[in-house]
């Protein structure tokens, strides 16, 4: 299947999903519709996907903060906007007698995407999962990794996508501290599909937010 077919069933699925979950529960809501607004930080350990990572910039593993913003829909849908960045240096041998490039590895991505939580009484914990679209800029300096990838620039823009799942306890009204795990996937040439080169990667951090009502 071709990537903008897979990107455009992605989308289709997500706006079906989005739909039933979102009506269905305004439909059965109690409530009257809040205006929220959610802001939050995370710091936790990144992974990136792409395989052999490591011989070119040493662990795929790295520490990093993370910004959450989301907009409530109601009193458990969200839409969620998530940003971060990192940045990573290292050295590619030629030959083991030969010359070294000192390399530059520069790294940002935004998800936009919908949250879900589960039912669940005020001031206690409940679980959440959510999915959207993810928007990667990536500039190496030379051009070393990225060319082993098949990319011809030092710089490029993959787009792909991202779930979550997480376990969110509030302290208070409006304070939560929430254990979250996100998985993305964005290959080169608008690949979206889970793969072994995908500039994305596993995030598993901890993440406080304020509910602004």
């Amino acid at each position: 299947m071709k990537p903008l077919a897979k990107t455009t069933r992605f989308i289709f699925v997500s706006l079906v999903l989005f739909s039933v979950e979102f009506f269905s529960h305004c439909s059965f809501a109690t409530i009257p519709l809040p205006t929220q607004l959610v802001v939050g930080g995370s710091l936790g350990a990144f992974r990136i996907s792409a395989t052999h990572y490591n011989e070119f910039y040493g662990s795929p593993w790295e520490s990093l903060p993370q910004v959450q913003i989301g907009v409530g829909l109601s009193p458990s849908s969200f839409i969620m906007l998530k940003g971060t960045q990192f940045s990573r240096e290292g050295k590619f041998f030629i030959s083991e007698v030969g010359p070294s490039f000192q390399l530059h590895w520069k790294q940002r991505w935004l998800e936009v995407g919908y949250r879900r939580y589960s039912a669940g009484p005020p001031h206690a914990s409940r679980t959440f999962m959510g999915f959207g679209l993810a928007f990667f800029q990536i500039e190496e300096t030379p051009l070393m990794f990225l060319h082993d990838l098949g990319s011809h620039s030092r710089k490029v823009s993959p787009k792909g996508f991202y779930i979550e799942i997480g376990l969110e306890h509030f302290f208070t009204h409006s304070l939560s501290l929430s254990l979250d795990m996100d998985l993305s996937s964005a290959g080169l040439y608008n690949g979206v599909s889970f793969q072994s080169q995908s500039v994305g990667g596993l995030f598993v951090g901890m993440t406080a937010k304020y509910f602004i009502f």
